[in-house]
């Protein structure tokens, strides 16, 4: 929001004089468009690389699947070998995802529940109805919850992954190579992807204890 700000060294009045209201205009203005960018871009981009990672899941299962339908050993162990390396890709494209949002989504958690318990004091304090600091603390936490039901969803889909790939009509191979990677591929599907952004382990139970957290610090102010 593009406001005007008062000179600390001044009086009040002197906010709207020159250079100081130019010098101030131009900062919050910038301020303005590079959060309208980093929210409408860096924060979305968060749900589709989330969600990409779940279809490369999906895709590489249903490989599996063709693989396994194969008659040829040759081709069969192709198959394989193509859904293995389709896997370890995507458990690297979900490292990149972490290290590219660690350190942002941690600190916008902390601020943002921080935020939510002084926008509802204000609300409740006797300030009266003011329908932008209810609009705003809707918009924290969908700003909280949007990041954590993407790596809830993630997580849940790379625990399916096993279940996929057990339905995948392995028990009609033939192959005795094929056979022995089997149990490991297997393994390692159930092991979850958990996404982790500075110390918080992102999915909905984090959503509930920020909200929980945000009414606790609501409940310090108020008394």
């Amino acid at each position: 929001m593009v406001h005007d700000i008062n000179n600390p060294f001044a009086e009040p009045e002197e906010r709207f004089e020159s250079p100081f209201f130019e010098i101030v205009f131009a900062f919050m203005t910038g301020s303005v468009v590079i959060w309208i960018v980093n929210y409408s871009s860096y924060d979305a981009l968060f749900g589709i690389v989330t969600n990409h990672a779940r279809i490369k899941m999906i895709v590489f299962c249903m490989k599996l699947e063709d693989a396994f339908d194969q008659k040829d050993d040759q081709l069969m162990q192709k198959g394989v070998k193509e859904f293995i390396n389709e896997q370890n890709r995507m458990y690297r494209f979900v490292d990149v995802i972490q290290d590219s949002y660690n350190v942002w989504l941690g600190i916008i958690l902390t601020i943002t529940m921080i935020q939510l318990s002084f926008l509802m004091f204000h609300i409740s304090a006797g300030y009266g109805f003011d329908l932008r600091y209810i609009f705003f603390s809707l918009i924290c936490v969908a700003h909280i919850f949007l990041p954590c039901n993407y790596a809830s969803n993630l997580k849940i889909m790379s625990t399916e992954t096993a279940t996929m790939i057990y339905c995948s009509r392995w028990e009609t191979v033939l192959s005795k190579k094929v056979a022995k990677v089997i149990p490991f591929i297997i393994a390692r599907a159930q092991i979850p992807i958990q996404l982790t952004f500075y110390i918080f382990e992102f999915d909905m139970k984090l959503f509930v204890n920020i909200l929980k957290s945000s009414y606790s610090i609501f409940m310090l102010m108020r008394t």
